[in-house]
Order: C-alpha cells, then sequence, then structure tokens
C-alpha cells in the first residue's frame, strides 16, 4: 500500500481494521508498509474494494473517519 499513511489508516489501535475485521471472516494483517489478505477469493475482492475506496477517501481528505468506514462497509 504505497502512498498512504498506513498508520492513519489503520487507526488509533487499528480500530478501522478491527472494524473490518469483525465484518469478515478472512484474515488481515498489518506488517510494516504492507497489508495481507488472506480468505475465500470472493471476500478478499470485496475487502480490496473497500479499502481501494478507503484509501481514495484518506487521500481526499486526509483521515477516514469512523463514519465513512462504517458507511463503506453498508453498501
Amino acid at each position: 500500500m504505497t502512498g498512504i499513511d498506513l498508520l492513519n489508516f489503520s487507526g488509533i489501535n487499528e480500530e478501522n481494521l478491527n472494524i473490518v475485521k469483525e465484518r469478515f471472516d478472512s484474515t488481515i494483517v498489518v506488517r510494516g508498509d504492507s497489508l495481507f489478505l488472506k480468505g475465500e477469493e470472493n471476500e478478499v475482492s470485496l475487502i480490496e474494494k473497500i479499502f481501494n475506496e478507503l484509501i481514495f477517501l484518506q487521500k481526499r481528505q486526509g483521515k477516514i473517519s469512523l463514519k465513512m468506514l462504517i458507511l463503506y462497509l453498508n453498501l
């Protein structure tokens, strides 16, 4: 995940990632500046789409609010 602030993306104490993890069965792991997904192909594809939208949002607004994260997860 290049070009983004992964710490900001993950949220305080990885709050953003933990919310996504609760919604899916796939494994989501952050190591350094890399994010790894492991699970069923369809679910991993959906998570990637959500993360791409959140990356776009972070680049536009400088951060990802909890409200916006929940909105994207409920689409």
